[in-house]
């Protein structure tokens, strides 16, 4: 859609911003938009930062999400009280399942963003790795409330889309004011989603 977008930015000037409440990020100087981990968290702060910025709630079925979160969970649950080495030799080992050619540089650059890591799950879900999973639960229901409150005055700053549910360009495009692309909307399902 020609919109320069970053997936999930763990990188350590905007993990550093972000930890000290330095909410102009550096990183938006090179893209247009961000999404996912630690976006979700800092909505409120970017969107003063950002004065006239559109936002995307991405939704999904909550039982869904909870079975991918228990998977994620698991290897938290694994890696909280492991060493540092023993983190790098579980990182690789799950990376290489799914690539065995970007296994070590995707393995080395979540070991150098480390702390960015681990920052951003306790600003978002409240804790490293869950024990009682139920706390998710209570999570996902009170992020898309309170997502669902601070732009109830505002329709035209706030998207909330199913894209599992099928729900694609027909939303998203009116809203970024874009023209819909002949191409099918990208549905590509990750088995691995590491955060």
């Amino acid at each position: 859609m020609g919109i320069k977008s970053i997936h999930w930015p763990i990188d350590l000037v905007t993990y550093r911003e972000l930890s000290h409440g330095q909410y102009n990020l550096t990183i938006l100087k090179n893209y247009q938009g961000v999404s996912d981990l630690p976006i979700c968290s800092f909505y409120s702060q970017l969107d003063h930062s950002y004065p006239g910025s559109k936002f995307i709630l991405t939704i999904r079925n909550k039982e869904k999400w909870m079975a991918a979160m228990h998977k994620i969970n698991t290897e938290w649950l694994e890696d909280i009280d492991s060493s540092y080495f023993s983190k790098y030799v579980l990182w690789f080992k799950r990376h290489f399942k799914e690539n065995k050619r970007s296994a070590l540089k995707v393995t080395i650059n979540l070991m150098k963003c480390i702390k960015a890591v681990e920052f951003y799950r306790m600003v978002t879900y409240g804790g490293l790795a869950f024990e009682d999973e139920s706390r998710l639960s209570g999570i996902y229901d009170r992020h898309i409330q309170a997502v669902l409150s601070y732009f109830k005055d505002r329709p035209n700053d706030l998207l909330v889309i199913n894209i599992t549910e099928g729900e694609g360009w027909e939303k998203l495009c009116p809203f970024l004011s874009k023209p819909i692309p002949s191409t099918a909307f990208p549905n590509i399902h990750h088995k691995r989603h590491n955060k």
